[in-house]
């Protein structure tokens, strides 16, 4: 049974980077504009989970990165058995297509914004090289 049953089971927690130092401060506001559950807070990360998948994970200003997460644990080691567990794991525990989904969803977003340039673009002249 899900640990929060108001949340569709479909949609993935996802993930931001942060500078470190600034955890607080981007939770605060990953839950404020995205209306999201802050489920971890570590060095230059904060784990959460949102409503719904949308254009507006990329509209965060405290973040550097916001990824879809596919699938996480704290229970690894360092031994040679944990790679059979993440194997199993992935292959079992992740939705792949409905994640490619959601990312090429939001790809488009980010494509359309930074594929058209508005305005003239500097270009920079070497210098000289006149002695």
């Amino acid at each position: 049974m899900p640990k929060n049953p108001s949340r569709s089971p479909q949609l993935p927690a996802c993930y931001a980077q942060v500078v470190p130092g600034l955890e607080s401060i981007a939770a605060e506001e990953i839950a404020k504009e995205l209306e999201a559950e802050i489920r971890k807070k570590a060095e230059g990360v904060v784990v959460f989970r949102v409503p719904e998948i949308s254009s507006r994970l990329l509209d965060l200003r405290t973040t550097e990165d916001v990824f879809l997460l596919g699938w996480g644990t704290d229970d690894l080691t360092y031994r040679a058995q944990d790679l059979e567990s993440i194997r199993r794991w992935t292959g079992r525990d992740v939705d792949w297509s409905n994640l490619l989904r959601m990312r090429e969803r939001l790809w488009r977003a980010v494509w359309q914004a930074i594929s058209r340039p508005v305005g003239n673009m500097p270009t920079r002249t070497p210098p000289s090289k006149s002695g």
